[in-house]
Formats: C-alpha cells, structure tokens, sequence
C-alpha cells in the first residue's frame, strides 16, 4: 500500500454538500484546513488525523455565510476525516 502525501506548497478543494474544505501548507508556514459550511445545521466541525483531533474555528462571512478553518502548528498528511456535528452534538456529517 503506498503512503499518500499531499505537497507543501499546494492547496488541496474538497467540495460537497454539506460542507467544503481545503489544506493549505505554504512551504512549511501556516499550514490549514479551511472551508464552507453549507448545511446551517453544523455548528461545529472536527478535524482529525493520525497526528490530532481538533476543532475548527467557525465565523460569519457576509459573503459566503459559514466558514470554518483549523491552523496547525505543523504539516499534515493524509488519511484524514472531518466531521460536522449541529447543536445537539450528533454527527451529521463525514467526509468517510
């Protein structure tokens, strides 16, 4: 099995339903995940990888509604999953 890797330096979009996301890593310096949430049930939204379990930041865009994003004191690699749970803490959503 080989070992995925994303590049530093490159930015990874991820766009569904519910939810976008992205990664960036800019040579090492201020690597993120960010998106959109588009169903206004999440309220809060999980990134977790081999190395963490951590959850995002969520402000109010006048522009694009809901955005999420999670600054990491490192790089990251994959596998990743990222989920959104709404108010009452369930999961609605998995990008599994």
């Amino acid at each position: 099995m080989s070992e995925n890797k994303w590049e530093i330096g490159s930015t990874t979009y991820v766009s569904e339903d519910d939810l976008t996301w992205s990664y960036t890593s800019l040579n090492d310096k201020l690597p993120m995940f960010s998106g959109v949430i588009n169903n206004d049930d999440i309220k809060k939204v999980i990134v977790k990888t081999n190395t963490f379990e951590k959850e995002a930041e969520i402000i109010e865009s006048p522009t694009f509604g809901h955005i999420w994003f999670l600054i990491l004191d490192a790089p990251q690699n994959p596998p990743l999953q990222i989920y959104g749970y709404d108010e009452s803490g369930s999961n609605i959503y998995s990008s599994e």
